[in-house]
């Protein structure tokens, strides 16, 4: 039946990779927070889904003739168009390009760019001569050696050899490989930089203190002109804020970076929650809404054990952090941090106050855990 959607998982998944995906199609995988592995451990390998009844809008000739200004003509691009680099990638860009074209998302349902940034640790490590082919099963781990790459890869996936070590993320694959392999991490938080990331301290803020992972061409193709003269823990908090509003609302954030990102984006989301559903909704809720979301985030995340007053950050990272002409020390990011959770009504360990869930009404949420 060609109208059923299948949301599976890969060899990955069944063999409880820590970051093992899910997947619906070819490329569209959903990992990084080891999804796969869930769906694993509950014997489930797939959801299949059929729908048989129409959509319906509760204004549907409004909603059409509000948004058709809204999506840009799609024009097509004659042979040779576009924003092609004649330039060879190398290094990571490289590794994640091979990962990518061997369609490891499919083939083993893990995801490419957790794939790549763990592999690139390895290749550092064997650089280093922290590990040798002795420890990666006799494969010679390097970006010049795809066939090794590939190789490790299949044996992650299934939990073998080297692979097996792996397979547990590159936190704990540290800890069982010793040897100072823990100091060679990039992170800031639980996110892995990668060496071609563009880090800027309203990156470096949102991956301090979000769960979710980007990157700042992401974030910068959607600020204004107003919001990049803000200063960095209000940028990383608007840009998170409308992260949140619109994987609440199943939509993307990237297409209306189209027209450039503001606050309008909001009242087109209130207008078309109107008509599509036929119930009020108000910019002011959404962006609420928004935050609400956030702090239940946060709130849950440190129930969970996280210290919101000790955000691990490798050392070399400060040496890509720069403000301007001055350097990003660890008191300054510190103190940006605090600016950071102040500004989001939290306290100096990033823990919402009780005049915080009570703005957003979750100090009467009924189970108390809060």
């Amino acid at each position: 039946d060609r109208n059923t959607r299948i949301l599976a998982i890969g060899p990955a998944g069944e063999k409880l990779v820590r970051f093992a995906g899910v997947f619906s199609g070819p490329g569209e995988t959903d990992s990084g927070a080891g999804i796969g592995a869930v769906f694993g451990s509950k014997n489930l390998k797939a959801v299949a889904v059929r729908g048989t009844m129409p959509i319906s809008l509760a204004h549907p000739k409004e909603t059409l003739e509000y948004n058709y200004p809204l999506v840009p003509p799609v024009q097509p691009q004659a042979a040779g168009e576009g924003n092609i680099s004649n330039e060879e990638p190398d290094g990571y860009t490289a590794l994640l390009a091979a990962l990518r074209d061997e369609r490891i998302d499919d083939r083993y349902g893990l995801g490419p760019v957790e794939t790549a940034d763990l592999l690139a640790w390895v290749i550092d490590l064997s650089e280093q001569y922290l590990i040798t082919s002795d420890d990666t099963d006799n494969l010679d781990i390097s970006p010049d050696n795809s066939e090794a790459v590939l190789a490790m890869v299949g044996k992650i996936a299934v939990k073998q050899g080297f692979g097996e070590t792996l397979a547990e993320g590159i936190f704990k694959a540290a800890e069982k490989v010793g040897n100072d392999s823990e100091n060679r991490i990039s992170r800031i938080g639980n996110h892995i930089i990668s060496p071609e990331q563009d880090l800027t301290p309203v990156l470096a803020l949102h991956f301090a203190t979000s769960a979710e992972n980007s990157d700042y061409a992401a974030i910068a193709s959607m600020l204004t002109a107003d919001m990049l003269a803000a200063p960095a823990f209000e940028q990383a908090a608007w840009f998170q804020n409308l992260s949140m509003a619109a994987e609440s609302l199943g939509t993307t954030r990237y297409p209306n970076a189209v027209a450039g990102l503001t606050d309008a984006c909001y009242e087109d989301w209130a207008k078309n929650y109107s008509l599509v559903t036929g119930l009020e909704m108000t910019p002011d809720a959404i962006r609420t809404a928004a935050e609400r979301s956030v702090t239940l985030e946060r709130l849950f995340n440190l129930g969970e054990g996280f210290q919101g007053n000790t955000i691990p950050m490798s050392e070399h990272i400060y040496s890509r952090l720069r403000s301007g002409d001055s350097a990003i020390t660890p008191e300054t990011f510190g103190a940006m941090l605090h600016e950071y959770y102040r500004y989001r009504g939290w306290d100096e360990n990033g823990i919402p106050t009780r005049e915080t869930l009570q703005k957003l009404g979750l100090d009467k949420e009924p189970s108390h855990q809060l």
